[in-house]
């Protein structure tokens, strides 16, 4: 029974030193920032109206920390700026704007955002490899869910409103076309009356033609006059 015992204590000791004498790993500390608001972000549900939210993230570190926002709907929101790297203490202010709608919210699916941020040596922008590289201890992860709140105008108002935009959009359109015309217009007739004039010039006409020449030249001015009266009016 001893020499059993002594055999067990042999083999067990050591590997209960080598594991006592191992060098203890450091723990990584997730709380590396804090985000305000902490868990929801507010957009109006009134349709054709864009609107921004601000996103604070202040470091609550002692160096500097990278920091990445990414959403489940990429093409509703932009973020400004989508990356970012904070000092120690820092407060910075990210712009999350939701592009103009044209239907309602689908209440069966909630957009999300994930705040990811890293400790980082720099203030320079971690590149995409360099957030790859990282592992997951060292990476602090924060969500948060759109919620949509009563705009302040009915949904009718603003569909009237868009509906009205795009007509006087098209009204101007098509008065910008016809001036363009017209324009086109009197510079072929420019370059006619140009041509006119060069003509009567080299056949050495005498006052008669030059009669006819101011002629030309005083209809070519009151057609210029009244173009421009019809632009002002058009516009």
């Amino acid at each position: 029974l001893h020499s059993s015992v002594a055999i067990l204590a042999q083999v067990v000791t050591p590997r209960l030193s080598a594991s006592f004498h191992a060098p203890l790993q450091p723990a990584m500390s997730k709380d590396l920032i804090k985000i305000s608001p902490e868990a929801t972000l507010k957009f109006p549900s009134s349709l054709y109206v864009a609107s921004t939210a601000a996103l604070k993230v202040t470091n609550t570190s002692k160096g500097y920390v990278a920091v990445k926002v990414k959403t489940t709907a990429p093409k509703q929101y932009l973020v400004r700026p989508s990356s970012n790297t904070v000092a120690a203490g820092e407060t910075v202010e990210i712009q999350i704007i939701m592009q103009p709608r044209t239907v309602d919210p689908d209440t069966s699916k909630v957009d999300r955002f994930l705040v990811v941020a890293t400790p980082t040596n720099s203030s320079e922008l971690m590149s995409k490899e360099e957030w790859s590289a990282k592992p997951k201890e060292e990476i602090q992860e924060l969500r948060l869910t759109v919620v949509f709140t009563a705009g302040e105008e009915t949904t009718s108002s603003n569909a009237n409103n868009a509906t009205s935009t795009v007509q006087k959009a098209g009204d101007l359109q098509s008065k910008y076309d016809e001036l363009t015309r017209q324009v086109q217009s009197l510079e072929n007739d420019k370059r006619s009356l140009q041509s006119q004039v060069e003509k009567l010039k080299s056949s050495g006409g005498g006052g008669s033609a030059g009669f006819g020449m101011i002629h030309l030249i005083a209809a070519f001015l009151i057609a210029m006059i009244i173009s421009y009266f019809a632009a002002g009016s058009l516009l």
